[in-house]
């Protein structure tokens, strides 16, 4: 049986209401009944720009899932690989961020969700290689435009008060503190070609920020706890001090440099959002940001990026690997999404992975 509960509350009309079910089993004969609903799947295409997104897009919610992520990886064969699909939910009992970490989210107070889509089978393979990294920003500047559109009631341009960024890699900051990350992986095609992509988002909406100091401690605890009983270990001689797992730890204890935060905490507004209003934005505002991306790459989206990215200019320490870290300023991406770095001495290096070190910020 797969290992997670929902009831989903929006599936494609021609779907019957027997493939709204609740747990184990009968979730898994519901997957293929949507699957056999919409009939043979059918070889992407780019969709046209002038074309109703709805056409393209498909949304399914749920009240509770173990993770949109997980739910996506097990069960995008049966999706129709032509079109966009979107899965959300409510609330999710094992969300996952970035490097593994876990995704702390209240009921109702948050978006989450999971995209699938292929890329168009007129994207040379070529195009595929160099823009699917880069997916991850798109979606960023999707989710930006999205809460802006919330916080201005409705008129992104109305927002006052509020600095909406993004910081390399992949998550949304605002007024210095993060509100939603972004995480993704490469799916094959039956033909070989790793032209399927699995991207996710999380965004704070409605926790206050009592809420979110409390997560991050706990957080802090949890990794303290990790790195003690590690240190333990390497005390009998069972770990290495200098491995991947224990300089990660030691991130996640140093981590808060962008403390988390919601929207409505960030805006200080009484009233709560409207969740659901928020992520249908979301939803339209990533297809249609993906329509100009599967045309030209993402080159045309590097200036926006670039123009959100809240660590420009600033002094960093950039991890290569465990053992090659190299000080030098955050000068943006390049038209690859590859960061560039201008170290202290000699010309610009560009780097299409890598980590900047929580803590190393200096103004």
């Amino acid at each position: 049986a797969t290992a997670w509960r929902g009831v989903p509350t929006r599936v494609l009309a021609a779907v019957p209401a027997a493939t709204r079910v609740t747990s184990g089993r009968a979730a898994a004969a519901a997957s293929t009944r949507v699957a056999s609903s919409m009939g043979p799947a059918a070889e992407a295409a780019v969709p046209d720009e002038a074309a109703d997104d709805e056409d393209w897009l498909h949304e399914i919610h749920f009240e509770e899932l173990d993770s949109t992520q997980s739910f996506v990886e097990r069960e995008h064969g049966n999706f129709d690989q032509a079109r966009l699909t979107a899965v959300s939910t409510d609330f999710q009992t094992a969300g996952r961020g970035t490097r593994d970490r876990q995704w702390e989210a209240v009921k109702n107070a948050s978006v989450l969700m999971t995209f699938f889509f292929r890329f168009p089978a007129e994207c040379e393979t070529s195009f595929v290689n160099k823009n699917a990294p880069n997916v991850t920003k798109v979606l960023a500047l999707a989710t930006v435009e999205a809460l802006r559109w919330a916080a201005g009631g409705g008129d992104p341009r109305a927002v006052t008060g509020v600095d909406f960024g993004m910081k390399w890699p992949n998550d949304v900051v605002a007024n210095g503190r993060k509100i939603a990350g972004v995480l993704a992986r490469a799916v094959l095609s039956s033909g070989g070609r790793l032209d399927g992509v699995i991207v996710g988002v999380g965004v704070n909406i409605n926790q206050s920020q009592a809420e979110m100091d409390a997560y991050e401690e706990a957080r802090r605890t949890r990794a303290l706890k990790k790195l003690q009983k590690m240190k333990k270990r390497e005390e009998d001689g069972k770990v290495n001090s200098k491995g991947k797992g224990y300089a990660r730890l030691q991130d996640e204890i140093r981590r808060p440099v962008w403390p988390a935060s919601s929207l409505r905490a960030i805006t200080g507004d009484d009233k709560e959002y409207d969740v659901a209003a928020v992520r249908r934005r979301l939803c339209k505002s990533f297809a249609r940001e993906l329509k100009v991306f599967f045309r030209e790459g993402f080159a045309a989206f590097r200036d926006r990026v670039n123009a959100m990215e809240v660590m420009m200019g600033s002094e960093v320490r950039f991890r290569l690997s465990q053992e090659e870290e190299i000080d030098g300023t955050f000068e943006g991406v390049d038209e690859e999404g590859h960061i560039i770095i201008q170290p202290v001495s000699g010309p610009p290096r560009t780097f299409p992975a890598g980590e900047i070190i929580p803590g190393s910020l200096r103004p």
